[in-house]
């Protein structure tokens, strides 16, 4: 078996997708709200499923290149949802609330909350019932 970058990156690309649809599946069918860390993780996985696909579409010549460079991106934002995902187990789920964390300040300053509500609007008092930190 060769390797294939291309098949690589489109792998990455639906597994990342797939990911968030499984979460806004599990918000919106079955009522989990998340909280601003959860959030964050999905718009993550968005933006390495973005790098992947984009990737994934460039070859031959400079543009693969700039595939390599879109890989990079996409490994940084993945190692960033991996410290969240972390900061999220060990120290967010045994605070009171999410509220005024990073996460928090990250998603509600940037704007892209109000820009795609159906995805990245997030809970913030972790008391709530059926809250998934």
């Amino acid at each position: 078996m060769t390797f294939n970058p291309r098949f690589n990156y489109f792998l990455v690309a639906i597994l990342c997708f797939s990911a968030v649809i499984i979460a806004l599946i599990s918000q919106h069918g079955f009522g989990m709200r998340p909280c601003a860390w959860c959030v964050l993780q999905r718009l993550l996985l968005l933006v390495v499923g973005g790098c992947a696909l984009a990737a994934a579409l460039l070859t031959g010549g400079l543009k693969a290149v700039a595939a390599k460079l879109l890989a990079g991106l996409g490994s940084v934002a993945a190692l960033g949802g991996i410290v969240a995902a972390w900061y999220q187990y060990s120290v967010a789920s045994n605070s009171f609330s999410c509220d005024l964390s990073l996460a928090d300040a990250i998603m509600s300053k940037s704007g892209l909350e109000s820009g795609l509500p159906f995805c990245l609007v997030f809970t913030q008092l972790a008391l709530m019932p059926a809250y998934t930190c």
